[in-house]
């Protein structure tokens, strides 16, 4: 969805935002201040992945949800197909006492060869 590719890239862009920032003030900022922002962007990093890991979760759940949907609906549309299709076939006659009988044609007669001449 839109919203989630929103986060993404809002997400994302922070964190780019927070090393190009460390790259900028490692000089200015002494070892212990380095070690702080260091451990503070891997924290930010790794809640950054459980959060995309449980979007992810979540979508794939829907995508399941979604696909067993899907397959259901499309049984019972063929179902539906096939009975609709069973409503609109003729129905087999059946012989009845008053309909005309057939008459069997009359035997072929074989034709005679004509004596040759």
């Amino acid at each position: 969805s839109a919203k989630w590719g929103d986060d993404l890239w809002t997400s994302l862009s922070l964190l780019r935002k927070r090393v190009h920032s460390l790259g900028v003030n490692i000089e200015c900022v002494g070892p212990a201040g380095v070690r702080q922002l260091v451990l503070g962007m891997e924290r930010e990093l790794s809640l950054f992945k459980e959060r995309q890991r449980q979007v992810y979760e979540e979508l794939a759940a829907e995508e399941t949800s979604g696909t067993e949907t899907l397959e259901h609906l499309e049984a019972r549309f063929e179902r539906w197909c096939a009975d609709a299709w069973e409503e609109k076939k003729p129905a087999p006659r059946a012989a009845s006492a008053s309909a005309p009988t057939r008459k069997s044609p009359p035997p072929a007669t074989a034709a005679k060869p004509e004596p040759e001449s």
